[in-house]
């Protein structure tokens, strides 16, 4: 940016050089028409803009705990569950049969387990039968358990309330034990997730305000930064920061990319501002703006502070209320007779 700056600042020059000969050779006053604009103070602050993708500020994957082959699918993409609600189930046929079996087992275990209790009792069962009884009926139980526990886990239910996102499976695939089947968004809260760099991640904090431009619904929202991580990313050296909008739209779905601007100075400071045309650069590399001063046109040297939503801070050279010239500066020099448009 700066580099263009500096090529249209040279240019700027050639015309201002030429129409001050020009005005010397004349001989006559010359009142060379200009629009000018009064410095005033911005309270944002510096602003940092970055690429943002939102994201569901909780987002679960479901899968089953045991495999097999998916017999119903009882949701579609984007539809809104309670808890509690059935998502799918798999084929419970042998995970059934196994829990019959076991039930069965469990049944002839405690029965026999009665019947060598009134034995024992009197004293007629050897302290090594009636152990190993024991065992045989606590074995009983943790089968029937395992067994019951598998039947169980043939249907997959949601867990709290959410929206059924990425659903990666159809009735009739097989699927291994915890392989993420579809996904459960909360977008009750939504969250904007972008990468600050390293050599700017110092600057951001938690509580920071943002305007948030999604590009799909041409509409910005007001957030502020919730999370800042703390391990960069090894290959961008850039650091993940979150931020929450304040009042989510029903029309932000995970996946919106957006532009992000984070004022990073509290409103606390004040500094002044000027468009951004109304700073050129000198020959010597310094900035500087034309300013209207008793009917006349004065160079005065700044020193900027960065950008603002609106045009660039200035930290030192100009004062509030001081007219900056925008327009028409390629015909004068200094004390130049100025008429203001």
């Amino acid at each position: 940016m700066y580099k263009k700056h500096i090529v249209c600042v040279l240019t700027a020059c050639l015309f201002l050089s030429s129409a001050c000969k020009e005005i010397r050779k004349s001989g006559k006053a010359v009142s060379v028409p200009v629009k000018v604009w009064e410095v005033t103070a911005d309270t944002a602050g510096d602003i940092r803009s970055y690429v943002g993708m939102v994201e569901a500020d909780k987002s679960v994957a479901l899968s089953f705990e045991s495999g097999g082959c998916i017999q119903r699918i009882c949701v579609r993409d984007g539809q809104k569950v309670r808890k509690g609600e059935l998502l799918a189930e798999l084929d419970n046929r042998n995970a059934l049969n196994a829990y019959n079996a076991a039930k069965v087992t469990l049944e002839q275990a405690e029965d026999g387990f009665r019947r060598a209790e009134s034995i024992y009792k009197k004293g007629s069962l050897p302290e090594v039968k009636w152990v190993e009884i024991q065992t045989q009926l606590n074995q009983a139980r943790s089968v029937a358990d395992i067994c019951k526990k598998n039947l169980e886990n043939c249907k997959l239910y949601a867990p709290q309330n959410g929206t059924i996102g990425n659903r990666s499976v159809e009735a009739g695939m097989n699927v291994m034990p915890f392989q993420p089947v579809m996904q459960l968004l909360d977008l009750s809260t939504i969250t904007v997730k972008v990468s600050i760099p390293e050599n700017e991640i110092a600057a951001i904090s938690a509580g920071q305000q943002a305007d948030i431009r999604i590009n799909a619904l041409d509409t910005v929202f007001e957030g502020s930064v919730s999370e800042i991580g703390v391990v960069a990313d090894p290959l961008s050296h850039a650091y993940p920061v979150c931020l929450r909008i304040r009042k989510p739209d029903s029309r932000l779905l995970p996946g919106m990319v957006g532009r992000v601007s984070i004022r990073l100075s509290s409103g606390n400071t004040r500094s002044l501002e000027v468009p951004m045309q109304a700073v050129q650069i000198s020959n010597d590399g310094r900035p500087f703006v034309w300013t209207y001063a008793d009917g006349k046109a004065r160079k005065v040297f700044v020193e900027t502070g960065g950008f603002t939503e609106t045009g660039m801070r200035i930290t030192g050279g100009l004062q509030q209320g001081d007219l900056v010239i925008t327009e028409g500066s390629q015909k004068i020099c200094e004390n130049t007779l100025l008429q203001i448009l």
